[in-house]
């Protein structure tokens, strides 16, 4: 898909129809990609996140300073971090994902 929206602005096709033919893509999100109504989902999730890259990786290092002094941690304790750092009250589950995320 990505590659069919730089071929159709780059003016290699000089039409949607064209574009999502050569390519094999559905026409109309074609069409919406260029237009900027649609978006890819890993491109759409990255607003409904609580933490931004910067914080997840300020987490992230954290977590493997605490894992590196075999510190036991309680789900509690990461929430109250990413507390911190966003000064967002998280759900009660936002940790299993979190942690689903990054294995």
């Amino acid at each position: 898909m990505e590659l069919a929206v730089k071929d159709l602005i780059d003016g290699t096709y000089k039409t949607i129809n064209a574009t999502a033919k050569a390519h094999e893509v559905a026409r109309q999100t074609l069409g919406d990609r260029v237009h900027g109504i649609h978006r890819a989902r890993c491109e759409s999730y990255k607003d409904s996140r609580h933490l931004n890259e910067t914080q997840e990786n300020v987490i992230n290092k954290w977590l493997v300073q605490n894992l590196s002094m075999a510190t036991p941690l309680h789900p509690r304790d990461l929430c109250a971090r990413a507390f911190k750092i966003t000064g967002k009250l998280l759900g009660k589950n936002w940790h299993r994902k979190y942690l689903n995320r990054f294995p």
